[in-house]
């Protein structure tokens, strides 16, 4: 009898124990979700970046596509100082093709002194997986810029020579931009930050394959049509690459290879390897931050301004 008293208390003790965690679980999951939600309706809401903001004047969360969709829309920031028509430089930011937003710290830091510069900037958002997924950010930021085209005037924008500039998965969409034949935007000079330009060599990596990258091309089915390095690059066009050699997430591999591509086809090409870098640059990076944002802004000023 006492036996069964005691495998009673300990079922009764397990049962508790079991409830208990299985709430625990559940309470933590449902706060998850919740944070999930509330970043994400942040990410929707954003008006713009307060760094760029205090530095020009913005015109926030404007509708390209005419949709009235959150992630079709667009910043543009002008300099309180500069000549018009400004040149610009559109911002497409990275988060593996299923997160981030086009207020964040990389147009924040390096966006800062291009406007300083007398250089307008674009940032562009566009629908995110795992709902949409190529050839639907490609076609989204196909309509930014053809809005950014017709409204040029209304925003005092040259629409002679623009920049691209994108960071990840940001890069990748960029330079597929950059050779889009559909896109007629007057795009001439290219920075990526870490970008995966060839997405069969990203979604097969060692030691472990890039499950955002397999999702965002169908299962894999669609991983060289959205590649840029398969696809031609735009002929009179300069591309400034920059990677971390430490980079566990992009391997630097991506940008040497993109660039040796682009230099067969004649392509004016510079690839700048960022030592004790990772997937992102710090003030201790070889390039350091502050160097890459030096050389950036000179590289659009030459190529946007000086022409």
């Amino acid at each position: 009898m006492r036996n069964h008293k005691k495998e009673l208390i300990a079922a009764v003790v397990l049962l508790g124990s079991i409830s208990f965690c299985t709430i625990v679980f559940f309470t933590f999951d449902s706060f998850r979700h919740t944070v999930l939600r509330g970043y994400s309706s942040i990410f929707k809401s954003a008006v713009s970046d307060r760094v760029l903001a205090d530095n020009g004047i913005v015109y926030s969360n404007l509708q390209y596509c005419k949709s009235n969709d959150p992630y079709q829309t667009l910043d543009i920031f002008l300099p309180q100082k500069g000549v018009t028509p400004y040149p610009l430089v559109i911002f497409i930011h990275g988060g593996g093709w299923r997160m981030g937003d086009k207020s964040n710290r990389e147009l924040s830091y390096y966006g800062e002194d291009l406007l300083n510069t007398g250089i307008a900037i674009a940032s562009v958002n566009y629908r995110l997986g795992p709902t949409y997924t190529y050839p639907f950010q490609d076609s989204d930021i196909a309509c930014a810029l053809e809005y950014l085209s017709l409204h040029a005037q209304d925003y005092r924008i040259q629409k002679a020579r623009w920049g691209l500039f994108g960071d990840s998965a940001g890069a990748q969409l960029a330079a597929a931009a950059m050779a889009n034949p559909r896109i007629n935007s007057p795009l001439v000079a290219f920075v990526g930050f870490y970008g995966p330009y060839d997405l069969d060599l990203q979604i097969y990596r060692k030691p472990i394959a890039d499950k955002d990258a397999r999702d965002y091309t169908n299962n894999a089915h669609n991983s060289r049509s959205a590649s840029p390095y398969y696809l031609p690059p735009a002929k009179h066009a300069r591309y400034l690459l920059y990677h971390g050699i430490k980079d566990r997430i992009v391997p630097a591999e991506q940008s040497e290879r993109f660039a040796d591509k682009l230099r067969q086809q004649g392509i004016a090409v510079t690839y700048v390897p960022v030592h004790e870098a990772g997937h992102s640059f710090t003030p201790r990076t070889k390039p350091s931050s502050a160097e890459i944002k030096r050389q950036m802004v000179e590289f659009y000023k030459l190529n946007l301004t000086s022409r």
